[in-house]
Protein backbone atom coordinates (compact mmCIF):
# COMPACT_ATOMS: atom_id res chain seq x y z
CA UNK A 1 0.00 0.00 0.00
CA UNK A 2 0.97 3.43 -0.78
CA UNK A 3 0.35 6.00 1.60
CA UNK A 4 -1.01 9.54 -0.54
CA UNK A 5 1.94 11.21 -0.96
CA UNK A 6 4.06 8.65 -2.56
CA UNK A 7 1.14 8.15 -5.46
CA UNK A 8 0.89 11.76 -5.95
CA UNK A 9 4.75 11.93 -6.64
CA UNK A 10 4.67 8.55 -9.06
CA UNK A 11 1.79 10.40 -10.88
CA UNK A 12 3.41 13.44 -10.95
CA UNK A 13 6.78 11.90 -12.40
CA UNK A 14 4.50 9.95 -14.62
CA UNK A 15 2.85 12.66 -16.27
CA UNK A 16 5.90 15.05 -16.88
CA UNK A 17 7.77 11.53 -18.30
CA UNK A 18 4.62 11.57 -20.89
CA UNK A 19 4.51 15.11 -21.32
CA UNK A 20 7.95 15.27 -22.08
CA UNK A 21 7.73 12.35 -24.91
CA UNK A 22 5.08 13.99 -26.38
CA UNK A 23 6.41 16.97 -26.93
CA UNK A 24 9.26 15.61 -28.69
CA UNK A 25 7.74 14.04 -31.00
CA UNK A 26 5.62 15.71 -33.68
CA UNK A 27 1.54 16.19 -32.70
CA UNK A 28 0.62 14.95 -35.70
CA UNK A 29 2.75 11.51 -35.58
CA UNK A 30 2.64 11.06 -32.30
CA UNK A 31 -1.34 11.11 -32.38
CA UNK A 32 -1.19 8.60 -35.11
CA UNK A 33 0.69 6.59 -33.04
CA UNK A 34 -1.77 6.55 -30.54
CA UNK A 35 -4.82 5.84 -32.90
CA UNK A 36 -2.90 3.00 -33.90
CA UNK A 37 -2.11 1.76 -30.78
CA UNK A 38 -5.59 2.41 -29.69
CA UNK A 39 -7.05 0.24 -32.53
CA UNK A 40 -4.76 -2.68 -31.67
CA UNK A 41 -5.32 -2.44 -27.67
CA UNK A 42 -9.23 -1.76 -28.24
CA UNK A 43 -10.51 -5.50 -29.44
CA UNK A 44 -8.73 -6.81 -26.33
CA UNK A 45 -10.06 -4.82 -23.62
CA UNK A 46 -13.34 -5.15 -25.14
CA UNK A 47 -12.42 -8.97 -25.40
CA UNK A 48 -11.53 -8.71 -21.67
CA UNK A 49 -14.11 -6.53 -20.30
CA UNK A 50 -17.34 -8.19 -22.35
Amino acid sequence: MYNLTQLKIKVRRFILITYIIYNSFSYYNISNILRLKYLEILPSISMLTF
